[in-house]
């Protein structure tokens, strides 16, 4: 038996070789001893100490049960049964044994280790971090070990940034390996620094690392940064790697490769590659929407639905199925289904530019242009600023009748860099609409220039030069136009009658203006402008006839009651011209044209004291200069009024030019009743 002093020599040769790693030896030594030596509490401490370094950890929990009577007296037998229990992955019973050996050892650095290593096992990685780091503070030589232990805890905390700082300094006191350089390389994917990523994932290839978790990562990482033809290279690299190894595909990289090669737009080598998800396990959500998606691309629409639809019944609440779906459904035409699908999407929070602008194009093709114009907006405020949307904007807009803000938009989209036919033909119609046809000439002969025009650019032409008053300029257009579509549009007819009607060929105009009404147009506007033209031919009879038709249609506006009047005028029935002048001036009391016409009537049909309350109220609107006076002066002059009469008379030339035929043969009428009336007064 060995005495006390051999005892203590043995044991500080134990404390040695265990500093030297040499823990079999540590066995053998004591396996060499008596039998009753052995089981000193002492030597069988630094004998499960030995154990445990060399994984044997049943035996060395054996051993340390063994001698619980004396724990007492050993100050490290709590952490040796701890670390026992941690290595049979019993970490719930290694946190009980460490924690009783904190209390004993309350700064030991590496029972504060285990034991934030063992909370980080069960998921208690708060804990896990407060011991861990309180060891970090304690330990004098800031062993690189604690501190990638306080990193895995950081990490599965969520504060990557944190992770990456600390194995960056952990990378300066150690030698690169394999493990660092991917765990480094997995902190900088979550922080969604791919470039970082994927140098750190090609250095842990470069030291070695072969598996498909580096591959895929890989894959993953250039696929996301659209590079991905170099992706499908290491996915089907780290499938080949799980196949060598002899385990089943993880289906996450079949999806990975299936997506890749569907952004390249191989699209049946991608179905391939979902098609053996489907055969190595029961399919997802993603999958079957993954499936969907590629079929839609290939332009197999009616599958693409099926295969969202079953994806649907295995995630309800996905915004981007739902915006799959409402595609798919454009797709087909149903714009119903493709904006419910899109508003569901909305109502799950999606809220993007790209969701905003397809409600407002839907809405758009629906004619609702409210909604279209909201949906359009809300893109807008998202931060969407380009040609498509201003463009959208403006043509909506446009249809609603808000003319002025239209322009407005399409001149941004102009601003933008937009010149081509199709907006310089919106910009005509809006400057038409806002009764510019100077500036929509300017438009419309722009996109003229551009490429062969159309009937519609022609008639738009045409009509904006007989609204510039350029009548000749307009049925040339308007003839060109009814060159290309054949001659059977009655709106282009009435266009040309019109043009012709301002012309003063009101026989030709009549003949265009009939053709219209044989090809289907039955309005008020058609028959109004029949009965106008009817009468500059000098049909009144038939123009009234027109006009009464006009009048049963719905119509009872100051111009119709004013061609009433002037056809009855014509036709010698003054009193009836009254009346219907009369009807006219209720309905636009501040016309001139009207007052002066009511006034010619009254003459006319011998009342001249109305005729005088008209003529002077014209004068006061500041109508018909110097014809006024003339007629003034004629009454006065038919009345025997000389003094009135010379007075309008006088007046006439601050206005007229009174060498001009017209105005020289109304003075001499005058000056020839003043000369009879100076004669019936001697």
């Amino acid at each position: 038996m060995m005495t006390e002093s051999w005892k203590t020599d043995l044991l500080k040769k134990l404390d040695g070789l265990h500093e030297a790693d040499r823990h079999q030896e540590v066995v053998d030594e004591i396996a060499a001893l008596p039998v009753e030596d052995q089981n000193d509490w002492r030597i069988v401490g630094k004998l499960a100490r030995a154990l445990n370094n060399l994984g044997r950890f049943e035996e060395a929990l054996e051993k340390l049960l063994e001698i619980e009577p004396y724990k007492d007296l050993d100050r490290f037998w709590y952490y040796r049964v701890g670390y026992s229990y941690s290595g049979l992955e019993n970490y719930e019973k290694a946190i009980e044994y460490f924690e009783k050996s904190r209390a004993l050892i309350p700064d030991d650095v590496w029972t504060l280790f285990e034991l934030g290593w063992n909370y980080d096992k069960v998921g208690r990685n708060q804990e896990a971090l407060e011991a861990l780091e309180l060891a970090w503070s304690l330990d004098e030589t800031k062993d690189p070990c604690i501190l990638r232990e306080i990193c895995n805890n950081w990490e599965k905390l969520g504060e990557y940034q944190k992770a990456v700082d600390g194995l960056l300094k952990v990378l300066d006191k150690c030698e690169e390996t394999a493990s660092l350089s991917s765990q480094l390389a997995f902190n900088f994917i979550k922080l969604k620094e791919l470039e970082k990523a994927e140098e750190y994932l090609i250095r842990a290839i470069e030291l070695g690392r072969s598996d498909s978790w580096v591959y895929g990562q890989l894959g993953w990482v250039l696929g996301t940064r659209e590079r991905e033809e170099e992706a499908v290279v290491w996915l089907r690299k780290a499938i080949a790697a799980e196949k060598r190894a002899g385990n089943d595909v993880d289906p996450w990289l079949y999806g990975q490769l299936a997506w890749n090669l569907g952004n390249l737009k191989r699209y049946e080598e991608s179905l391939g590659e979902f098609q053996r998800i489907l055969e190595t396990k029961e399919a997802d959500s993603w999958v079957y929407g993954q499936i969907g998606w590629t079929l839609g691309q290939m332009e197999r629409y009616e599958e693409e639905l099926e295969y969202l639809h079953k994806a649907l019944a295995l995630e309800e609440n996905d915004s981007w199925l739902y915006s799959e779906l409402g595609e798919a459904y454009n797709r087909l035409e149903n714009l119903d289904a493709s904006i419910e699908n899109f508003l569901k999407s909305k109502e799950l929070g999606r809220d993007d530019i790209w969701l905003n602008s397809r409600l407002g194009w839907l809405y758009s093709r629906k004619n609702d242009r409210e909604k279209a114009l909201h949906y359009l907006y809300r893109a807008r405020d998202l931060g969407r600023e380009d040609i498509w949307l201003y463009s959208e904007i403006a043509w909506n807009l446009g249809a609603a009748g808000s003319y002025e803000e239209e322009l407005t938009w399409l001149l941004k989209v102009a601003e933008l860099g937009r010149d081509d036919l199709w907006l310089n033909r919106e910009l005509g119609w809006a400057c038409m609409q806002l009764k510019d046809p100077e500036k929509a000439l300017e438009y419309f002969t722009k996109a003229e220039g551009m490429e062969e025009p159309d009937d519609w650019l022609y008639t738009q032409m045409g009509r904006a030069y007989n609204l510039n008053g350029d009548y000749e300029k307009a049925l040339e257009y308007s003839f060109k136009a009814k060159d290309k579509t054949g001659g059977d549009d009655p709106w282009l007819l009435s266009q040309i009658g019109q043009i012709l009607g301002n012309l003063e060929r009101f026989r030709e105009a009549l003949k265009y203006l009939n053709q219209a009404e044989k090809a289907g147009r039955d309005d008020i506007w058609l028959y109004s402008e029949i009965g106008w033209n009817l009468g500059g031919a000098g049909d009144h009879g038939q123009a009234l006839a027109y006009f009464r038709r006009v009048e049963e249609m719905g119509r009872n506006d100051a111009w119709l009651y004013s061609q009433f009047a002037w056809s009855y005028e014509k036709t010698g029935d003054f009193r009836q011209a009254v009346v219907y002048y009369q009807k006219a001036r209720e309905l636009d009391p501040d016309d001139p044209w009207i007052l002066y016409n009511l006034a010619q009537a009254y003459e006319r049909s011998g009342d001249y004291e109305e005729a005088i309350l008209c003529y002077e109220n014209v004068q006061k609107a500041g109508g018909y200069k110097g014809w006024t006076q003339l007629q003034l002066a004629r009454i006065y002059a038919e009345m025997h009024e000389k003094e009135q009469a010379e007075l309008y008379l006088g007046e006439v030339e601050k206005y007229l030019d009174p060498t001009s035929p017209e105005v020289r043969e109304k003075i001499e009428v005058i000056e020839t009743l003043l000369k009879s009336a100076r004669i019936y007064l001697s």
